[in-house]
C-alpha cells in the first residue's frame, strides 16, 4: 500500500515549496528525517513551518506539523530541548 504524502515549507509565514510523494510504508521512517533535515539547512535562523499532509488519512490524523513559527499551526505545543530522553 502506497502512502500518499505532501510536504510544504513555509518560511515567515509564506509558502516557500510543495512536493508531492507516494511512499512505501516501510520507507516512511528513512523518507522522512531525510526530508525534515534538507529543509531544515534551508531556514536556519528563520521562522518556518514544516508541514507533513497524509491526504488519505483521517482528519485527526493528516497532519504533521512542526517548526519555530506557530502561528500556523493548530494547537502549538512547546518542547523543551533541553530535556534529555532516558533509554
Amino acid at each position: 500500500m502506497t502512502i500518499r504524502m505532501m510536504v510544504r515549507l513555509y518560511i515567515a509565514g509564506e509558502l516557500d515549496s510543495e512536493d508531492s510523494l507516494e511512499v512505501e510504508p516501510e520507507a516512511l521512517e528513512s523518507v522522512i528525517p531525510a526530508i525534515a533535515s534538507r529543509q531544515a539547512r534551508r531556514v536556519a535562523g528563520r521562522r518556518f513551518m514544516v508541514e507533513f499532509e497524509f491526504p488519505d488519512m483521517p482528519e485527526a490524523d493528516r497532519f504533521l506539523r512542526f517548526g519555530t513559527d506557530k502561528s500556523l499551526m493548530v494547537q502549538p505545543v512547546a518542547v523543551d530541548l533541553r530535556r534529555t530522553h532516558d533509554a
